[in-house]
């Protein structure tokens, strides 16, 4: 029944953004493009969203300066910022995003950098939004995991830095050549088939912005501000992929942005393997070439591998 309730949420949300006509256009060709993996009907999707962007957006630049409503307030010292976000703050963290967080803290003690726990009891310390953004987060129109989406970029914008998801696990100290770069995000080889716009391109979750104020970060943050003054719902669940490629097709930025050499190609392996029984073997060669694994804490494998006592879950990130 949750489930149907969240399909039913997800057409109207889309058919209220893009029309009834090419929402349930939209819809029906995600759903029968996860059924028989077609790039061709994923595609077509995607050009619904674009073009819907397009339409509404080209008005908003890098000159635009809906990125200036929101108020930064701190003076930061070290080099190099590294930004987490949980809304509930780490005492209410699920013991997987917890131990993810702690890793972080332990592995980069010593390279210059402030990790920075963003949450509602202290959001206010670092900036103040809009009261358009507050109310429609009060609200629910905008939900946490959305809100984060504007909250990485203005941050990147304000502060620069190095933005981690709160379920990525940090196995490694993150590379000094990362903090050289002007960009970095990871990039993955190109999947023949995926529903994301991205195409393993780039990876929202994580991402580093060298410079305060940085152009493509701007056209990012005025493009989600004017997003959501024009809009009630959500066009798409990754709302932030499109405007990301949006934002890198418009601005001269993207060409260096997506120059970004391809990395940590078992980005998603811990988490698939999470449940199974710990094969040393096999987890050295999934971190010799990965420093960052993407986790969840959400589904029925994560109380499976938690009740393992062999699993990777409790040897690989539980004990450490």
């Amino acid at each position: 029944m949750q489930k149907i309730k969240k399909t039913i949420s997800s057409i109207s949300s889309v058919c209220h953004v893009v029309g009834i006509c090419q929402g349930l256009y939209a819809y029906l060709l995600l759903f029968v493009a996860k059924r028989v993996k077609s790039p061709t009907l994923i595609e077509k999707k995607h050009n619904i969203i674009r073009d819907y962007i397009k339409r509404n957006y080209s008005d908003i630049t890098t000159s635009t300066n809906l990125s200036e409503s929101i108020i930064p307030h701190k003076t930061l010292d070290k080099r190099h910022n590294v930004w987490v976000f949980w809304y509930q703050g780490k005492e209410n963290m699920p013991h997987v995003v917890k131990r993810c967080y702690e890793r972080l803290c332990t592995k980069n003690i010593s390279n210059d950098c402030e990790i920075h726990l963003i949450s509602k009891y202290n959001l206010d310390e670092y900036l103040t939004f809009p009261e358009y953004i507050i109310q429609k987060v009060e609200s629910g129109t905008i939900t946490i995991t959305h809100f984060s989406d504007v909250l990485r970029y203005a941050l990147l914008y304000h502060y620069s830095g190095f933005w981690i998801d709160a379920t990525v696990w940090c196995e490694q100290q993150i590379p000094v050549s990362i903090f050289k770069s002007k960009y970095w995000t990871i990039r993955l080889p190109r999947p023949q088939y995926t529903i994301s716009v991205s195409y393993k391109k780039w990876s929202t979750f994580i991402l580093w912005y060298r410079d305060i104020h940085d152009p493509l970060a701007k056209h990012m943050l005025n493009l989600f501000m004017a997003y959501w003054q024009r809009e009630d719902s959500l066009v798409d669940y990754l709302l932030v992929d499109y405007l990301l490629e949006y934002s890198i097709d418009s601005q001269r930025e993207g060409k260096e942005f997506l120059s970004i050499a391809e990395s940590n190609h078992h980005l998603y392996h811990l988490m698939q393997k999470m449940k199974n029984n710990f094969v040393p073997q096999e987890w050295n060669e999934m971190k010799s070439d990965t420093k960052f694994f993407k986790l969840s804490y959400k589904g029925h494998d994560v109380q499976a591998a938690m009740d393992n006592p062999r699993s990777y879950y409790n040897i690989v990130i539980s004990s450490k």
